[in-house]
């Protein structure tokens, strides 16, 4: 069975898939109705080596991969312990030989992720193969799932487990709390880092809203929809914290477009642009975000759930206790005075625009926005805000507003492990000891 033989098999014998080329491989992705931007990722056949995919050997002559997506649970019954992330163009320490042909291994680099992979399956044994392919696919159909339903800002999102834990958290079970607690936090984390654009603060005040909800669980009694009394708890103390630091440093479109000016434009040569690749999209990212604090904090916000998350402006409205007019208006103005800002000063749409990222970074890193030695936005996360947040605003018609758009959405959606330092820290916190029975 060659690979063209293998991908038909796979299309013929696998309902709601979809295949694509992307990283020099034919990706197929999990999707049956199309809801997902791109679907659940569940197996690739690579035909070739890449640039920093060569451990298998895969320009030997008739030599390919499939890879499968079994999840760390599976893959901890076939090869034990997951190994650590390699660093940028390595391939995970085990003790395998990743070019041998008809033998199930660890994926060469994504094996920490729960991968697995063999080169040339055997297609005389077709219920191996398929008992492999089972695996991967079920692996696809509960992370599908739970993608739908485990979003807040997706329509799809059931309040049911939430119930459910916070029933437990009542009877006094730490785990039910902190369960419910990395559930939401990372959704919380995200919008309060576009509102301060400091990770810093982003954590303090995702702390302060945890404090809050937690301390007011006690009052929740389930006769409403528990989402909509998290997170209107939660931006509600957004809209009325204290000013961040930065607040007061980028004031206006006017005044950040000033700022921008007086800083130097350096051209980088090739190699200067190709080496200095993470700062100069660190650079883009600490730029994007100053101008979300153009906006004042009720746009700003309106934005973040509208444009980037592709909230519901029914659910939207709910979460802010407004109308949805009154929501649909506020995110209406925040595109417009946003996207005429960019309109005019920024190069990443509007190439005739001379302001560019990879200009400016040399600049950036002078004045300090962007450290060179420990970055901000760009790191420590394993996927962005688009494939979290699958829908798109659902009334973007303006082929300019769609990029514009998209150029917001594809910044990091960061999972930071900060969970456990923030659950251990609520424990601690005296004024909650009541909730916690001590």
């Amino acid at each position: 069975m060659n690979a063209k033989q293998l991908e038909q098999w796979i299309l013929e014998n696998y309902q709601g898939v979809i295949v694509t080329d992307a990283y020099r491989e034919r990706s197929f992705f999990y999707n049956p109705d199309g809801s997902l931007r791109k679907g659940i990722y569940f197996a690739t056949i690579k035909e070739s080596d890449g640039p920093n995919d060569k451990a298998s050997n895969l320009d030997r002559e008739g030599i390919y991969r499939l890879s499968l997506g079994f999840g760390k649970r599976q893959y901890q019954q076939l090869f034990d312990d997951i190994p650590k992330r390699p660093a940028k163009g390595e391939i995970v320490e085990l003790d395998f030989d990743f070019t041998t042909t008809g033998m199930l291994m660890p994926h060469p680099i994504y094996a920490w992720l729960g991968w697995v992979s063999i080169n040339n399956p055997e297609s005389e044994n077709l219920n191996l193969l398929k008992h492999l392919l089972d695996i991967s696919y079920q692996t696809a159909l509960t992370k599908f799932a739970k993608k739908k339903m485990n979003n807040p800002f997706q329509t799809q999102y059931q309040d049911r487990d939430d119930n459910e834990l916070i029933a437990q958290a009542r009877d006094g079970s730490k785990i039910a709390l902190e369960t419910l607690i990395k559930k939401h936090q990372h959704y919380i984390y995200n919008v309060a880092l576009k509102m301060t654009l400091s990770p810093f603060d982003a954590e303090d005040v995702t702390q302060e809203v945890l404090i809050k909800v937690i301390s007011n669980l006690a009052q929740f009694k389930g006769e409403s929809n528990f989402r909509t009394w998290l997170y209107r708890i939660t931006f509600n103390h957004f809209l009325k914290m204290k000013k961040v630091w930065l607040e007061d440093y980028i004031t206006s479109f006017d005044q950040y477009g000033s700022e921008l000016g007086q800083m130097p434009d350096t051209d980088l040569s090739d190699l200067e642009k190709a080496e200095m690749r993470e700062l100069i999209q660190e650079a883009n990212i600490s730029c994007m975000s100053g101008m979300l604090l153009c906006l004042d904090r009720e746009q700003r916000l309106v934005y973040v759930l509208g444009e980037l998350f592709g909230i519901d402006h029914t659910i939207g409205s709910q979460m802010l206790d407004i109308t949805k007019d009154n929501f649909r208006q506020r995110l209406t103005r925040a595109r417009r005075d946003l996207y005429n800002f960019m309109n005019n000063k920024c190069g990443l749409i509007k190439t005739s625009n001379p302001c560019r990222c990879d200009r400016k970074t040399k600049s950036f890193i002078k004045a300090g926005w962007v450290d060179k030695d420990k970055m901000k936005y760009n790191t420590s996360y394993l996927k962005k805000i688009n494939e979290e947040a699958q829908k798109k605003a659902e009334d973007l018609f303006d082929l300019k507003e769609i990029e514009y758009s998209d150029l917001f959405r594809n910044h990091p959606f960061q999972e930071k492990e900060h969970h456990k330092k923030l659950f251990n820290q609520l424990v601690n916190d005296k004024t909650l000891n009541f909730f916690f029975g001590d």
